[in-house]
């Protein structure tokens, strides 16, 4: 059984409210995005959490957008996360997105692709290792491809 994730919760309004949080943001300020998932006992630092709860985004996509956006130049990290959630149709089923995303990069199937969340920023890393015309920004293009399509 497959858990669904509806982007915004079918609410246009949440994602107007988000969009509008995340362009306005300092990101030279911003906290590391996984802190909320890595240490779920504790207070979250950074966005995850809001962003999770904002946007209705499962966590699977949430840990590849931090592990992205670490990855990007500082200057590219905003305007990547803003066209992250801006890529995402109200109402869109994104439970699928990141094995969709992983797979894409891969060259596995959706199958092989599912893995515990955690794990996801690892197989991004080693993709990114293992592949030389893999490049972070290429990476991020391709999320918020996948995540449009969905």
């Amino acid at each position: 059984m497959t858990v669904a994730f509806p982007a915004y919760f079918n609410d246009p309004r949440r994602k107007a409210d988000l969009i509008a949080r995340l362009t306005a943001a300092d990101w030279s300020r911003l906290d590391d995005l996984e802190h909320g998932w890595r240490t779920p006992d504790e207070p979250s630092a950074g966005w995850a959490a809001p962003l999770h709860q904002a946007s209705g985004f499962p966590a699977s996509i949430l840990y590849l957008a931090a592990a992205l956006f670490r990855s990007l130049a500082p200057d590219r990290r905003g305007r990547f996360l803003v066209l992250l959630f801006d890529a995402a149709e109200v109402g869109a089923d994104l439970s699928e997105v990141a094995d969709t995303f992983l797979a894409a990069l891969t060259g596995q199937t959706l199958a092989e692709c599912s893995l515990p969340v955690t794990e996801y920023p690892q197989v991004l890393e080693r993709a990114l290792q293992q592949e030389p015309s893999l490049d972070p920004e290429s990476c991020a293009e391709l999320l918020i491809a996948t995540l449009a399509a969905a």
